[in-house]
Order: C-alpha cells, then structure tokens, then sequence
C-alpha cells in the first residue's frame, strides 16, 4: 500500500510503520541502502525498535497505537482539487482490494478523506440551488410578463456575466471549485 501510494505522482511524503523500522535498521546497519529492510526475525525486530528509542522515545508515535491495534500511513500530496484527491483514494482502495490481509480492516480518515466529499456535496448543492433559482426567476418573470417568450429574453442578461465568469476561468485555467460555486451561487 504505501509502494502504491509513492507511485502517485501527486505524493510526496508517505510515512509508515514498515518504513520507519527499515529506516531505523539502515541507519543501525551503516546507511548503506541494501540495509533498509524488516528484520524477518522477532529479535532482528526487537533489535531496530530498541535501537530506535534511543534516539526518540516513541519513534512510531502517530502511526501505531498502543491501546487498540491501528497503524495509520500518513501521506502529504500536492493540492490538485478534489477529484485528483479522490481518484488518488479511489486506487489506493482498490490496490488494498486486490491484496486483502487477513483479520485486517482498512479504511481511510482524515481532513484528506473528509473535505474533498464534502466540497463535492457543497458543489452539487450550489449547481442545484442555481438552477431551481434560474427556474424560479424564469417562471416568475413570465407570470409578470404574461409570456414565456420574454421571460427566456429576460434571463439572458441575468445568466450573461455567469457565463462570462465560466469562460474567462476555463480560458485561464482556474479550477471549478467549491468556493467558486458558493461565490457562483451568491453571485446569481
């Protein structure tokens, strides 16, 4: 999992368990980087993470837990909008389906996890309240007007700079985000 997740080109630091101990052996063995492997024996082990808290007393501290047997891998990547955060999560999942461990459950949390859903729902609401007002205003202008003719005239003056704002981000290359659409939204 964390080989798959510095394959992605938009990672850059992962940090777990299993590294931290094959760092930790390395260093305990000269530096050389042949050395930078899991001890395969339960003393080789006991060696590494002794030799590790002599240098930091907790050298696991936030990706092992003492009290209920969670490891977390921790990965910082390069802000690429939600959908690239997404898919990234989308191919670490299915890389951990192909190859379950047992008595293992897996999942993903955090700010990294939480925020990119939550501004897809953001999203999704705003498009949604910006077409039930577009509609809103188009029924009531053709009540008013009595013509539904000029009430699709009407809006176009209404919808014009919306557009405009559209074409000049896509023509700059500014991401459709989701503070983008709650200025859309509060535009309208």
């Amino acid at each position: 999992t964390a080989e798959a997740l510095r394959a992605e080109p938009d990672v850059g630091m992962v940090a777990d368990p299993a590294t931290i101990v094959a760092r930790f052996q390395r260093a305990m063995m000269g530096g050389a980087d042949q050395h930078e492997v899991i001890p395969q024996d339960a003393g080789g082990l006991a060696d590494v993470l002794m030799g590790a808290e002599l240098s930091d007393p907790n050298p696991l501290a936030g990706l092992v837990s003492e009290t209920d047997g969670v490891a977390r891998i921790r990965v910082l990547m390069a802000e690429k909008g939600s959908a690239n955060t997404i898919a990234v999560q989308e191919r670490l999942m299915e890389e951990l389906a192909r190859r379950p461990l047992e008595g293992v459950a897996v999942g993903l949390s955090g700010t990294a996890y939480v925020a990119p859903r939550a501004w897809r729902i953001l999203q999704t609401r705003m498009a949604e309240g910006l077409g039930w007002a577009v509609l809103l205003i188009t029924v009531l202008f053709g009540v008013l007007f009595r013509s539904p003719t000029l009430a699709i005239l009407s809006m176009i003056p209404n919808l014009l700079p919306l557009l405009a704002v559209l074409a000049v981000m896509a023509l700059v290359g500014i991401p459709a985000k989701g503070n983008n659409a709650v200025v859309f939204s509060i535009a309208y």
